[in-house]
């Protein structure tokens, strides 16, 4: 029969145990740590995690450095085709934390990873626009200079959003790339042109005590039958 173990220490007493602890229960184990409610980052000693109440996040302090463990959030690479997207912008693959608040603490920071194929129908070299949304408001977007005709290439961008002011109006901070395959040749075998966002500020004010979508968009620059972008991966994690 499985079973749950609990261990509850205040952080003295857990100064004084043993380095390792193994929980045991069959084909089951589980080792759960309360929070630690403290005005400001909680410290603890070399080796020790604890869960911060007021980072809301697990920490963890190994050879003289703290710092959050990262949490996967989702990874997806059920494929998203967006066909023609001209006028545009349509969708391809979104995340739902599905946990109001989820970014809003200062200095809370999402890394994000989506990656994936375009087709060209043949004498069309549209430019290809990727935006990534929290909820309704773009925080990053690039745009690619001119295609190839009649091809299929990859791309791939990533970056991290940055909460800089938090609740009802709050902002965030972000920078990222695109990496895109422009020239003539076969897919994997050409040079990737690099594209940097332009953000300069802030973004405007949006709420962040709710449930914000993660979104990516794309928008070519003219409109054919034979125009195709595909997201084929979505990674999404809590950086710190």
């Amino acid at each position: 029969m499985d079973k749950n173990y609990k261990l509850i220490m205040s952080p003295e007493d857990f100064k004084r145990q043993a380095s390792t602890w193994r929980f045991e229960s069959g084909t089951f184990g589980q080792a759960k740590f309360e929070q630690v409610a403290a005005p400001g980052p909680f410290k603890l000693s070399e080796g020790h995690f604890w869960n911060d109440a007021a980072l809301k996040q697990l920490q963890a302090y190994v050879n003289g450095v703290q710092g959050a463990v990262p949490l996967g959030l989702n990874t997806n690479v059920t494929a998203v085709t967006a066909t023609n997207p001209n006028p545009g912008p349509t969708a391809l693959m979104t995340f739902d934390p599905k946990s109001a608040g989820y970014q809003n603490i200062l200095n809370r920071t999402i890394y994000f990873w989506g990656a994936g194929t375009y087709t060209t129908a043949a004498a069309q070299t549209p430019t290809i626009k990727i935006d990534v949304l929290v909820g309704s408001q773009i925080v990053l977007t690039w745009t690619s200079s001119a295609t190839t005709a009649s091809v299929t290439k990859g791309w791939n961008c990533e970056g991290y959003i940055t909460t800089g002011v938090i609740g009802a109006t709050g902002q965030t901070e972000s920078h990222g790339i695109m990496d895109i395959e422009l020239g003539a040749g076969a897919a994997g075998s050409v040079a990737v042109t690099a594209f940097n966002d332009a953000n300069a500020a802030l973004t405007t004010a949006q709420d962040l005590t709710i449930d914000n979508v993660i979104k990516f968009q794309v928008t070519m620059n003219s409109s054919n039958a034979g125009n195709s972008v595909q997201q084929r991966q979505l990674i999404v994690q809590v950086a710190s």
